[in-house]
C-alpha cells in the first residue's frame, strides 16, 4: 500500500477547467460507460449475477468521487478508496475483471466527450489506475482490522457489542450500554472504546459482504437509541462554562453518529452546543451560523465523495465577514490513513477522534481568552 500511496502522489495535477469541464460532462460520460458495460456478452458473470442497477450506482458514485478527486487533487485518497471499492464490490460477487473493463470505459468515454487538452489530462489517471489494477486486486484481499491500536482491556465489552448489535438485540445493547457509561470518563471510553470500533466493525462485515445493508442499518439505529436513552440523560446537567460549538455532517452527508459522539463529548466538555445531524443545506447551515454565532463549528465528513462539499461549506464560511473567525474542525474516518488530506478543506484543523476534536477546541478557547 505504501508503494501505492507514493505512486499516487506522483500523479499530475489536474487544472481547475479540466475537472470543471469533467464534472460538466460526467452524466454523458456515464451514460456511454454504462452502455459499453452493458453491452458486454458476459456482463452477467462479471456483476456476480447482481441487478444492473447496482453496477449503475457503482458508475455514478465513481462519477461523482471523481469529481471530487479532480477539484482536490487527492490522488492518494484516489488509492485508498479504489483498495475499498473492489473490496466491497468484489465481496458482493463482482467479477475483478470488471474493474478494468469498467476503468476503460471510462477512458474511452473521456477521450470522446471531453477535449483533447482534458482527456489527455483525465487520461493519464485513468490510466494510473488501470497500471494498478493487480496491486488493488492484491490489496482488496488483506484483511482490515478495525480493532488495531486499541486498549485491549475493552476487548471483551468491544466483542460483545458487537455481538449484540449484530444480533440486533436492542435489550442487551442498551444493557450494556448502562453499565459502561456511568459517568463522564467511561462515556468517553465506551464511545471510543466500544462504539466506534464496533461501528467501523460493522462497516467492515459490510465492505466484505458478511452482512447486509439492513443489518448495518440496524446496527446504526440500535448505536442511536443507545446514545439518546444512555447518554444523553447524563448530559443534561453539565452547564456550559465555554462558548458556543455547532457540529454538523457535511451538506450531502448522510452518516451522524460519528457526529452525535463528537456533540456529545463537547457537551461533557462543557460547551454550549448545537447539534445539527446530518445533511444541512450550505445556506441553512451558513445562515444558523450567522444568528448563533459560536466559537466554532465542527464539520463530519464519513463518505470521501463529499469532501468538496465539505471544502466549498469552508470557503463560504471563509469569504464571510461576519463568519470568516469561526474555528473550523473537521473529521472524518478516511482522513487517517491520508496525511494531511484536511487542510485541502480549508478548515483550521482535523481530529482523529471526538477526544481529539475536544482537545483542539479546548486550546483554541484557552488562547483566545487569554
Amino acid at each position: 500500500m505504501d508503494n501505492v500511496m507514493r505512486e499516487a502522489g506522483k500523479l499530475a495535477s489536474i487544472p481547475v477547467d479540466v475537472a470543471l469541464e469533467y464534472e460538466d460532462r460526467k452524466d454523458i460520460m456515464m451514460e456511454d460507460v454504462n452502455h459499453h458495460l452493458t453491452s458486454h456478452p458476459d456482463i452477467g458473470v462479471l456483476l456476480g449475477q447482481n441487478p444492473l442497477a447496482v453496477m449503475y450506482d457503482n458508475h455514478r458514485n465513481h462519477a461523482m468521487f471523481m469529481v471530487n478527486v479532480f477539484k482536490l487533487n487527492a490522488f492518494e485518497l484516489l488509492a485508498k478508496t479504489l483498495v475499498w471499492v473492489y473490496r466491497s464490490y468484489h465481496a458482493r460477487g463482482f467479477s475483478y475483471d470488471y474493474f478494468s473493463l469498467e476503468l476503460n470505459a471510462w477512458l474511452q468515454a473521456a477521450e470522446k466527450h471531453l477535449t483533447p487538452s482534458a482527456a489527455k489530462a483525465v487520461g493519464e489517471i485513468y490510466q494510473w489506475m488501470l497500471d494498478s489494477h493487480k496491486d488493488m486486486v492484491v490489496l482488496s484481499q488483506v484483511p482490515a482490522d478495525p480493532f488495531a491500536a486499541l486498549n485491549p482491556a475493552f476487548e471483551d465489552k468491544r466483542r460483545l457489542f458487537l455481538a449484540a448489535l449484530l444480533r440486533g438485540d436492542s435489550r442487551e445493547c442498551l444493557r450494556q450500554g448502562s453499565e459502561s457509561a456511568t459517568s463522564k470518563k467511561s462515556v468517553e471510553d465506551f464511545y471510543l472504546q466500544v462504539v466506534q470500533p464496533s461501528l467501523y466493525a460493522v462497516g467492515t462485515l459490510w465492505e466484505t459482504g458478511d452482512i447486509s445493508v439492513a443489518q448495518e442499518h440496524l446496527a446504526s439505529a440500535l448505536v442511536a437509541r443507545v446514545m439518546a436513552a444512555v447518554v444523553s440523560p447524563l448530559l443534561e446537567l453539565i452547564t456550559p462554562p465555554r462558548g458556543g460549538a455547532v457540529i454538523t455532517a457535511a451538506p450531502n452527508e448522510h452518516h451522524e453518529l460519528g457526529a452525535w459522539m463528537v456533540a456529545d463529548f463537547f457537551r461533557m466538555d462543557g460547551w454550549d452546543v448545537h447539534y445539527l445531524g446530518s445533511n444541512t443545506p450550505e445556506a441553512d447551515l451558513l445562515k444558523f451560523l450567522s444568528d448563533v454565532k459560536p466559537f466554532l463549528v465542527c464539520v463530519s465528513v464519513a463518505m470521501s465523495f463529499n469532501l468538496e462539499k465539505a471544502q466549498q461549506l469552508i470557503a463560504s464560511m471563509k469569504a464571510d465577514p461576519a463568519l470568516k473567525d469561526i474555528r473550523v474542525l473537521i473529521g472524518g474516518y478516511f482522513f487517517q490513513s491520508v496525511p494531511d488530506l484536511w487542510k485541502i478543506t480549508g478548515a483550521d484543523g482535523w481530529a482523529i477522534d471526538a477526544a481529539a476534536a475536544v482537545k483542539t477546541a479546548r486550546d483554541w478557547w484557552t488562547r483566545d481568552q487569554r
